[in-house]
């Protein structure tokens, strides 16, 4: 305001303008700000989570080789025992099991689970049409009262057949997002943390920048004085 009361200007005339400018700086701030954000957004939404899902997706599809490889030449109580393993040494195995052709379940890490009937179209169409499935699901979403209500998982269903190679059902696993999920509010939290703090810092440099521009101002309208 003092260059510009130095130039001839009311006072109130500089007040308004250099509200306007002040209007402008915030704008801009806030439009790099969201700038950031979004480019933040962008990568994590558009790179690193999928590559997170697909890695999820590989391990799935090997533990699926693996169960369809050696279960046909396995009594049903050492596929039972193998079903179990997986799904106890293995942290991100939600569930794995395998159902025959009606979806009903003969093997299930959670022995409790043995004998349920999932008829879902996903489960059905690797059960009786021979389809892989790969799928986002929510377990037990119309369960409130369940331990793994709401719980999201890459849901994985391949054909299943026995040692003479006939279609007998499918073989299902789901491997949890929790850590995804995790990842995701976290970075959103890291995110909203840096986004503020690089504009604040910028903000910061912007007025000392504007104070360096101003300072031979003051000088000179100093000198006239004398």
């Amino acid at each position: 305001m003092e260059a510009c009361e130095l130039a001839g200007y009311h006072r109130g005339d500089c007040l308004w303008s250099f509200m306007k400018i002040l209007s402008r700086f915030l704008l801009w701030n806030l439009a790099v700000l969201a700038l950031i954000v979004a480019s933040f957004l962008l990568l994590l939404e558009g790179f690193v989570i999928p590559g997170q899902e697909e890695i999820l997706r590989q391990r799935a599809r090997s533990t699926l080789d693996v169960l369809r490889s050696t279960c046909p030449h396995l009594t049903a109580q050492e596929v039972q025992s193998v079903v179990e393993a997986h799904q106890r040494v293995d942290p991100l195995v939600s569930y794995v099991l395998i159902v025959d052709q009606s979806g009903k379940a003969w093997a299930h890490g959670t022995p409790s689970r043995i004998g349920m009937v999932f008829n879902d179209p996903g489960t059905l169409a690797a059960a009786r049409d021979g389809r892989t499935i790969e799928q986002l699901y929510t377990r037990d979403s119309t369960n409130p009262n369940s331990a793994y209500h709401g719980e999201r998982v890459i849901d994985i269903l391949q054909p299943y057949y026995d040692s003479q190679g006939r279609h007998i059902g499918a073989v299902n696993i789901g491997l949890s997002m929790r850590g995804i999920d995790q990842f995701r509010r976290s970075a959103f939290r890291y995110l909203l943390v840096v986004g503020v703090f690089l504009s604040l810092a910028y903000s910061v440099a912007s007025f000392v920048f504007y104070a360096s521009l101003i300072r031979p101002i003051r000088v000179l309208k100093e000198a006239t004085k004398l």
